[in-house]
């Protein structure tokens, strides 16, 4: 799981490393550029623990078919993307924590730290994005698509190459969290069904 968790952390900042050149200020560019940093940061505290319990280095696993994935295409997909992807690691991040496996007992107060951040980070990009899509809703349907597209996406990299069943909780704990944010019942209908 923590291989998925990495892979999710090393995703995410190469995403929002890429959308620097959609932030339409200086301001945000700095936001993200922070924000890249701390899901770097992220990565190399797992990578680091993987690594002292397989013996393998996380890099060479979550690395693996990232260079192919597409990066946003708009400001306002690159939020959701950004909504999506720490959706994913909070759910990632308290299974982790929860699990109380071997690795996660490596460096408990590490993960749970990171694991809160994580948590603290989702609900303020919940909130915006819930507050964008009641000021924009006549654009809802293109925040449906992207989530989508990036729900998708992110599904594919929590199973890595070799998917697995340990994951299986932090997708349906993922999947329910994201589907709470859209009132439509035809959307949730359709997270529900991505498992």
């Amino acid at each position: 799981m923590l291989r998925a968790w990495g892979r999710i952390e090393l995703f995410t900042a190469e995403r929002l490393a890429a959308s620097l050149a959609l932030a339409p200020s200086l301001d945000e560019k700095m936001v993200l550029g922070e924000e890249t940093l701390r899901h770097l940061q992220h990565f190399e505290l797992l990578s680091t623990v993987y690594g002292e319990a397989g013996g393998r280095r996380l890099t060479r696993d979550a690395n693996h078919g990232l260079d192919a994935e597409p990066r946003p295409r708009s400001w306002s997909s690159a939020g959701v993307a950004q909504w999506v992807l720490l959706g994913a690691s909070c759910a990632l991040s308290e299974a982790c924590v929860q699990a109380h496996d071997g690795l996660a007992k490596r460096a408990p107060r590490a993960l749970e730290s990171v694991a809160a951040e994580l948590r603290e980070q989702f609900a303020l990009a919940d909130a915006m994005l819930r507050d964008l899509l009641r000021r924009d809703g006549p654009h809802q349907t293109t925040f449906e698509a992207d989530t989508e597209h990036w729900i998708r996406l992110v599904l594919e990299l929590m199973n890595g190459p070799t998917p697995g069943p340990e994951t299986a909780d932090a997708e349906r704990a993922f999947l329910s969290t994201i589907a709470t944010t859209f009132p439509s019942p035809d959307v949730r209908a359709l997270f529900s069904g991505m498992t």
